[in-house]
């Protein structure tokens, strides 16, 4: 068996499912593309940074409430700025921070996860993880 040469110093692996895997198959958005390119790169540089599907959809949904007049850069912006406010030094492991975002319902102040480890750092719905 295979032999993890980080977290799982001393645990059998039964099955790996990679960083590139959850990008090719949709479940995880490389935020180093696209609208969120450019807000990425000005809080994190050129670590590479993912965010789930689900957090994904969550600011779509905010996005597409005009009512709201929310942007991708703009929300995508106040999550990485509240997660670095609130959790930094940021270490490898995962980190709760709160943020708010309308739009999506009754709902807005979300709490959310950011996850550091060998692949970057990957922002998730704490059900996600």
């Amino acid at each position: 068996m295979t032999q993890a040469s980080t977290l799982w110093t001393e645990a059998d692996l039964i099955h790996v499912y990679t960083t590139e895997q959850a990008v090719g198959d949709g479940q995880l958005i490389d935020a180093q593309l696209g609208d969120l390119a450019e807000v990425t790169r000005q809080h994190v540089g050129g670590c590479p940074v993912f965010l789930t599907l689900h957090l994904y959809s969550t600011i779509k949904k905010a996005v597409e409430n005009k009512r709201h007049c929310n942007d991708w850069k703009g929300v995508w912006h106040d999550v990485l700025w509240m997660s670095f406010v609130r959790v930094r030094p940021l270490t490898e492991g995962a980190r709760k921070f709160r943020v708010t975002i309308t739009g999506v319902g009754r709902r807005r102040i979300f709490q959310l996860l950011v996850v550091a480890d060998g692949s970057g750092l990957t922002f998730m719905h704490p059900q996600d993880y």
